[in-house]
């Protein structure tokens, strides 16, 4: 902060801002390291056809633009390249990629390591996507989560590395700055703690440009509080030992479980200097490919990959935008397509999907009533019966308070509901059925419609005959 005054005054006479990225038309400006020097970071200055240079400052107009200097770099918690160095075409870079994380990290599934090898690369052009998908190692202890992410975040776009015990202060601060990507270990947050509630809405509106953190800030005692906004749109790489329990959370994460498996001896058990001189390498190639494919990066928002979610599509657009090759798109989109199953399971074992499949079962057995002589099914049920149905299928300490049930019919299932004759009914029809069972992947678990007490009131309409049980298919 001392170093960032001092260089506003000695620029006295213009703007001065302090920014890790500089686009110009003409330039593309990205921060380095070069230890040793008093003022370490510099920026590393790119023109189309022209050898990148190192320069102090940037000036665009009457603005003249500084780097942050910061002590995380030295404490290495912050990653950064010191040069743009040659890597061949894109598929040379990928190798180099996938090669590496192979060399320390030992993953069973290798389909995973291309997905990180690409998250990677996605990683240091990620701003020219609005959205981004978070990659998440989950496992129990001794599985190798730690290795992993600290082995993919040293090669990424400024990885910058927090334990699960920072809080939220410090981290939206530090992406604000930086805009790097997020390297958390242990994220396993206690859900009732005020961390988590902070951290939670960090990273759930982290992955989408145009969703900073407003916070009221005051700059100097006694002055008024005034709203500052922190950018903490970038990408993420995070370990836990369970899943998250906001399922909204779990959507936005291409998510892989890792095991014991026995690790080959020729592999190292902690990283020496070796792995910080070749992941110093990598981050060097991957400078210049960020200078090489940034203006170029597009990706279309009206694309679909066929039998996955909307939540997945959205996030593996821009990760599939950086290479052409159909191979690596194939085994991306079946890794999508494997962990969609899992998401949806999950949403089947959550609060509202145990709701869901309670209001399915009434539904299937909901009465019937005469109208015109043709016998018709109603197109409401009561939440009392849901709240019996839940009562039947769960155990006591699975089962949801009826308060809790009617939040979520209403809320998270978004049914209207009305009051009649002391009795809360809920409107529903074949539609919303078909969305709940995709939405939650639910099963029919038979089909048995329960018999009717004669003259039952139901929408305006009596029914005057027992409609007898049908069979159980």
């Amino acid at each position: 902060a001392r170093r960032d005054v001092a260089a506003r005054a000695q620029t006295a006479g213009s703007a001065v801002r302090i920014q890790a990225t500089v686009i110009d038309d003409a330039f593309i400006a990205e921060i380095i390291h070069q230890p040793g020097e008093q003022a370490s970071i510099k920026y590393l200055v790119h023109r189309e056809g022209q050898e990148p240079e190192i320069a102090a400052s940037v000036t665009v107009g009457a603005v003249t633009y500084m780097p942050p200097q910061t002590r995380l770099v030295d404490l290495g918690c912050l990653k950064l390249a010191t040069a743009a160095e040659d890597y061949g075409d894109a598929g040379d870079l990928f190798r180099n990629v996938r090669f590496f994380i192979r060399s320390y990290v030992h993953l069973v599934d290798t389909k995973y390591l291309n997905i990180a090898a690409f998250y990677v690369m996605l990683s240091w052009v990620f701003d020219k996507f609005p959205i981004v998908p978070y990659l998440r190692l989950r496992g129990d202890i001794g599985v190798g989560k730690t290795t992993m992410i600290e082995c993919v975040g040293s090669l990424c776009f400024r990885g910058i590395f927090a334990g699960g015990a920072t809080t939220a202060a410090p981290i939206f601060r530090i992406l604000d700055r930086f805009h790097g990507t997020l390297v958390l270990d242990e994220g396993d947050y206690n859900e009732r703690s005020e961390i988590w509630g902070d951290m939670n809405k960090i990273l759930n509106v982290g992955n989408r440009r145009g969703f900073p953190v407003l916070r009221a800030e005051r700059k100097q005692q006694n002055e008024q509080f005034d709203t500052e906004a922190y950018d903490v749109y970038s990408p993420k790489i995070i370990s836990t030992r369970h899943e998250f329990p906001d399922l909204a959370l779990e959507s936005r994460c291409l998510s892989h479980t890792m095991t014991k498996s026995g690790m080959p001896d020729s592999m190292p058990l902690f990283f020496d200097e070796d792995f910080h001189m070749g992941a110093q390498q990598i981050r060097n190639q991957l400078l210049r490919f960020r200078f090489q494919t940034y203006r170029g990066a597009t990706a279309d928002p009206r694309q679909r990959f066929r039998g996955l979610d909307a939540r997945l599509n959205q996030i593996l657009i821009p990760l599939l935008a950086i290479t052409d090759d159909p191979a690596m798109h194939s085994e991306v989109l079946a890794h999508a397509r494997r962990y969609q199953v899992q998401l949806r399971d999950g949403r089947r074992d959550s609060a509202e999907g145990k709701v869901a499949g309670a209001l399915l079962d009434v539904w299937k057995r909901r009465p019937t009533f005469l109208k015109d002589g043709v016998e018709h099914r109603a197109n409401e049920v009561q939440l009392k019966t849901v709240n019996e149905r839940i009562e039947q299928k769960f155990s006591e300490s699975e089962r949801l308070k009826a308060k809790t049930v009617g939040k979520i019919v209403r809320g998270a299932l978004g049914f209207e509901t009305a009051n009649r004759s002391g009795q809360v009914w809920i409107a529903i029809i074949q539609d919303d059925i078909n969305r709940l069972i995709d939405e939650y992947a639910l099963v029919d678990e038979d089909q048995v419609v329960v018999p009717v007490p004669s003259r039952l009131a139901l929408q305006g309409h009596v029914s005057r005959t027992p409609v007898p049980r049908e069979p159980v298919a």
